[in-house]
C-alpha cells in the first residue's frame, strides 16, 4: 500500500468518514482522490483541510507516521465524530417527530 493511501484509510477509519464526505468538504472528485492515491501524493489542499478541520499533524500527513492528531487523543476524535453523528441522527428524528405531532395537533376536534 502506497503511503498516501496508507494515510487517507487511516484518517477515514480515525475521523469515521467516507471518501465522498471528504471530497465534498475538500470539493474534488472521488476521481481526484483516487489520482492522489495511484500518484501517492497528498495534495496542500488536502493537507490544509485535515489540518485545519480536524486538527491532523502536518508531519502525519507527510510521513504518515507518529501522533495523528495534534495535542489530542485519537480515541476522543473518533468517538466525538460517532457521537456528532449520532446526534445528527437523534436530531432528524427529533424534527420529523414534531412535524408528525404538529400536523396531528392541526387535525379538526372530532
Amino acid at each position: 500500500m502506497k503511503k498516501t493511501e496508507k494515510i487517507l484509510n487511516t484518517l477515514l477509519q480515525e475521523l469515521s468518514l467516507s471518501r465522498s464526505e471528504v471530497s465534498k468538504s475538500i470539493g474534488v472528485s472521488l476521481q481526484a482522490i483516487s489520482n492522489w492515491c495511484n500518484r501517492d501524493s497528498l495534495p496542500k489542499k488536502a493537507k490544509v483541510y485535515f489540518h485545519k478541520k480536524h486538527n491532523v499533524s502536518y508531519s502525519f500527513l507527510e510521513t504518515s507516521e507518529g501522533p495523528i492528531f495534534e495535542g489530542r487523543n485519537v480515541r476522543d476524535v473518533g468517538d466525538i465524530n460517532k457521537y456528532l453523528k449520532h446526534l445528527e441522527k437523534e436530531n432528524e428524528f427529533l424534527r420529523n417527530l414534531v412535524k408528525t405531532l404538529t400536523k396531528f395537533n392541526d387535525l379538526p376536534n372530532q
